[in-house]
């Protein structure tokens, strides 16, 4: 990530640009270009918050420096903050080259700390419209892992892996 931004009305507001990772849309939250979030106000650490947030802009390159050419990417985002670094989000996001639509997916992923003692991570993808018209729209991607400490030097971990995230390219 390398990007310029600003916070407003008390960190309620936050406005980046430049290159972002967007963690809360998941494999798909890689954008040169900008968000805009709005973070609910959290009176203390017993209850959560709410954050919305809009972006947009190009596709990086993953594995070289650069620009897809012509690829636009936006959408937004709602996630829900808890206790204990819980987080779930529910994401929208777009990839257009040209005319055409290579993706169009709607985006889950939450961490849920149970206790202190287990760690439960999920993130999906849901294509709303056939990608690019090369796969079946539906769930492409599912991701999951739980960790449960049973002791301070012993810890058990599964993981589970269905589909894979498109890149049409």
């Amino acid at each position: 990530e390398g990007y310029a931004g600003v916070r407003l009305f008390g960190g309620r507001l936050r406005v980046r640009g430049g290159h972002l990772w967007l963690s809360d849309v998941g494999a798909l939250g890689s954008v040169a270009g900008g968000t805009v979030e709005f973070r609910q106000h959290r009176a203390d650490d017993t209850h959560g918050r709410l954050r919305a947030a809009v972006f947009g802009g190009l596709e990086p390159n993953i594995l070289d420096t650069g620009y897809a050419p012509g690829i636009r990417k936006f959408g937004g985002y709602v996630s829900w903050d808890g206790r204990d670094s819980q987080r779930s989000s529910l994401g929208y996001v777009a990839i257009r080259n040209g005319t055409l639509t290579e993706r169009s997916v709607l985006t889950t992923t939450n961490f849920l700390p149970v206790r202190r003692r287990l760690y439960i991570y999920q993130s999906a993808e849901f294509n709303l419209e056939a990608p690019a018209g090369l796969a079946p729209s539906g769930l492409s991607y599912l991701y999951g892992n739980a960790r449960l400490v049973i002791t301070q030097r012993l810890e058990l971990q599964g993981t589970y892996n269905r589909g894979r995230s498109l890149d049409t390219r």
